[in-house]
């Protein structure tokens, strides 16, 4: 048997009380990857006011909060924004990206991967982002950036 508190219980029984959160647990249910705008056309309300029953399911743990882009980016202008500075095509970057490992860096400023010896990363992963839509100038740099290191390093 599961043991709930009975704040936790009155949290969620709180949560289900209101009709239009039922319905949009039902449509979650059934459309787990429906946006909030999505969620929010059959009731006719205004997404702020659908991201408030959302708040209510999420502190009654019956939905989990989004990771990205996250609860900061509310409207059409801000999601357009959002996509535009991260989105790329065919030039993946930033899943090694320099800097501390606090910080979400993976390498130190000499390529050098945190935690190893002896090895290194050079292409366009170490940028935090993308660096534009033609990066191959960025990553030339990079390259010549961490010849130099190396060499440095061995004493040439």
């Amino acid at each position: 048997m599961v043991n709930y508190s009975a704040a936790a219980l009155d949290q969620t029984f709180r949560a289900l009380s209101d009709p239009t959160r039922r319905a949009m647990l039902a449509r979650l249910a059934a459309e787990p990857d429906a946006s909030v705008a999505e969620l929010a056309r059959p009731f006719r309300m205004s997404k702020p006011a659908i991201s408030k029953h959302l708040k209510v399911l999420e502190r009654a743990g019956l939905v989990a909060e989004e990771e990205e882009p996250g609860a900061r980016v509310q409207s059409d202008a801000e999601l357009r924004d959002y996509v535009r500075a991260r989105a790329w095509g065919h030039h993946a970057a930033g899943t090694c990206p320099i800097g501390p490992r606090e910080r979400g860096g993976v390498l130190t400023s000499d390529f050098r991967v945190h935690g190893t010896r002896g090895l290194r990363v050079v292409d366009a992963s170490v940028f935090p982002r993308i660096p534009g839509f033609f990066p191959v100038s960025a990553i030339y740099m990079v390259a010549e950036k961490a010849a130099d290191d190396i060499l440095a390093q061995a004493g040439r």
